[in-house]
């Protein structure tokens, strides 16, 4: 539940304005957005690089890359369906048009409601990928260095994956090659910008029926594909039953691996994506719903 309780009545003013002003860019400047972004990074800070969260219904949201219009649906369907969490799943930036105004919602929601709003970390919440793709120029355009430098700081205190309950793991890419352990995760540092080993991993690496383990992959020589032995092996160390991933675009906005135990969710339409399917899943009480994101109406106007 949004409460306004211990929120400093400034940047509960900024944050108000951030979420009425729609899919345009805003003009705020720095000293506005400054000390919202602080107080953001304060909450993030609080987390651990795993997130345990309640075993309620949960909605998750997968790449959103800059489509405002999915973002705001997928909050239509966490407010009006009494749904008790929501994550990001990672890429909320990049690609699309409306990255700013995304990263603005998010974090004012974040700011509003911290024990219900999640936002998990992606490969293009990194540095390294989103001054190449769209994000830092596009900010700094806007805002100035100094306020993309802010928000950089904030995707580095993003935890790196979710745990609902004892039943399903969330995380952006996928299953390292290493052994993680959640015990650690919960006490090491993050990293603020993992390249390599079993974090980055988590961040980059995709499933692939073609093969049994780990194999090389596209994307860079430091991140893997991996199969069905690999997995079956990560969920029974942590007797795990489902895990719900994005990072990849399929045309119907969805798609199952390995027995229907791997959920691989897209939800966005924006920029290269627009032959996509947007969809959500909604996680609750062990079972595992999709949300066709084009059923949700919303008002942007």
């Amino acid at each position: 539940m949004a409460s306004t309780e211990g929120i400093p009545e400034p940047i509960y003013e900024t944050v108000e304005k951030l979420m009425e002003v729609g899919p345009l860019v805003t003009d705020f400047v720095r000293e506005e957005l400054d000390p919202v972004i602080e107080y953001w990074i304060s909450l993030l800070k609080t987390q651990r690089m795993l997130l345990d969260l309640d075993d309620v219904s949960t909605l998750v949201v997968g790449d959103i890359h800059g489509d405002y219009l999915q973002l705001r649906r997928a909050f239509k369907y966490f407010d009006d369906h009494t749904v008790d969490q929501i994550v990001i799943n990672g890429d909320l930036i990049d690609r699309g048009a409306e990255m700013i105004e995304c990263v603005e919602y998010v974090v004012s929601r974040q700011i509003l409601d911290p024990t219900s709003v999640f936002y998990v970390r992606g490969n293009h919440e990194l540095k390294s990928i989103n001054e190449m793709y769209g994000f830092r120029g596009y900010c700094t355009g806007v805002y100035g260095s100094a306020v993309y430098e802010k928000f950089s700081k904030g995707f580095q205190q993003l935890p790196l994956a979710a745990k609902l309950g004892d039943w399903a793991f969330i995380c952006h890419g996928g299953i390292p090659s290493e052994t993680i352990y959640f015990h650690l995760m919960r006490l090491e540092l993050k990293e603020q910008e993992p390249e390599m080993g079993p974090y980055a991993e988590l961040l980059w690496n995709d499933p692939d029926p073609r093969i049994d383990e780990f194999a090389t992959s596209p994307r860079g020589k430091n991140y893997y594909r991996f199969g069905k032995v690999a997995f079956d092996q990560f969920m029974e160390f942590h007797e795990l039953d489902y895990l719900i991933r994005a990072h990849q675009a399929f045309p119907e906005g969805y798609r199952w691996f390995y027995d229907d135990r791997l959920l691989s969710v897209f939800s966005s339409n924006a920029g290269p994506y627009m032959n996509i399917d947007p969809h959500f899943a909604l996680l609750n009480k062990g079972k595992i719903d999709l949300i066709q994101a084009s059923t949700i109406e919303v008002d942007l106007d």
